[in-house]
């Protein structure tokens, strides 16, 4: 097993108002090892958003700790941690407008305690591998959706980071844009031995970038392993007839048991069959039903 980097222990969010409390995380504990790729999965105001902000040290924890390489809570509002890191969250929110794609790449990169030609340097290589040099000198304003994500990317990638966080990589883009984009997120991971923290409510994207799935609810993890073993566990075959009578052509789609009852009844009732298949349900499936449970 690789090293853990992140080490969540016991870890608390309250949020306190006049009318009442709201518990958001609860108790959780999680490690995050080095070149992990792990997909965080719930349902709205299961506490997401809440734990990456912890994470990436911009807001605090009511209880708990949460280590980064061994270091406390403290070291996660450093500036030594932030060089660490790089973090792209929903909505682009780490982009200038009004200027160019390489006014954005050299301004962001010189907030950073890096020699101003590695910048050039990064700057170049990044515009390189997101296909973008023919773009540089054009408004990110003006930018389509998924331009505009590959250069929150390259931004976030400028101080060659250890952890990366994405917050809906793919949100709004169109079906060649995300797939352009998960190819570009999966090589990085590859060349660059990434730990890759990925939040999403896309399940094919969480299925081709994560190997590893945390599902929460009401603050708590549900779920912690690899995609894999969350097919083999929590699927469950069905069955799919195809079927005509007097009223047509007919689908249904039922369990084991149900589906040999069903079967017996087609061909008592003299009715056609036209298939009987065995199918295994999709990772959304599974997934929206362990949501459900």
């Amino acid at each position: 097993m690789s090293n853990a980097v992140y080490t969540v222990r016991n870890l608390n969010k309250i949020y306190h108002s006049k009318e009442k409390s709201n518990h958001v995380i609860r108790n959780l504990k999680l490690d995050i090892f080095e070149n992990d790729s792990l997909g965080i999965l719930g349902a709205n105001g299961a506490g997401k958003t809440t734990l990456i902000k912890m994470m990436i040290g911009i807001l605090a924890s009511s209880s708990g700790t949460i280590a980064f390489c061994g270091k406390d809570n403290t070291y996660l509002t450093s500036n030594t941690y932030k060089s660490q890191i790089g973090i792209v969250l929903e909505g682009n929110r780490n982009l200038y407008w009004y200027m160019t794609i390489l006014e954005n790449l050299l301004y962001f990169g010189s907030l950073l305690n890096v020699k101003k030609a590695i910048v050039l340097n990064r700057t170049e290589e990044l515009l390189n591998l997101f296909d973008l040099q023919d773009a540089k000198d054009r408004k990110v304003g003006y930018l389509s959706r998924g331009m505009q994500q590959k250069v929150a990317i390259m931004i976030a990638l400028l101080n060659d980071p250890k952890i990366l966080f994405l917050d809906e990589p793919t949100l709004g883009l169109d079906v060649l844009s995300k797939k352009t984009m998960i190819e570009k997120i999966k090589h990085l991971h590859a060349k660059k031995q990434l730990t890759l923290i990925l939040t999403t409510h896309q399940i094919d994207v969480l299925e081709a970038l994560s190997k590893r799935v945390v599902l929460l609810k009401d603050g708590c993890i549900k779920y912690d392993a690899s995609i894999e073993q969350l097919k083999k566990f929590h699927s469950q075959d069905f069955y799919t007839i195809k079927y005509k009578n007097q009223n047509g052509e007919n689908i249904v789609h039922l369990s084991e048991a149900e589906a040999e009852l069903f079967l017996e009844k087609i061909l008592k009732n003299k009715e056609q069959l036209i298939s009987y298949i065995k199918e295994a349900p999709e990772l959304e499936g599974i997934i929206v039903e362990m949501i459900k449970k």
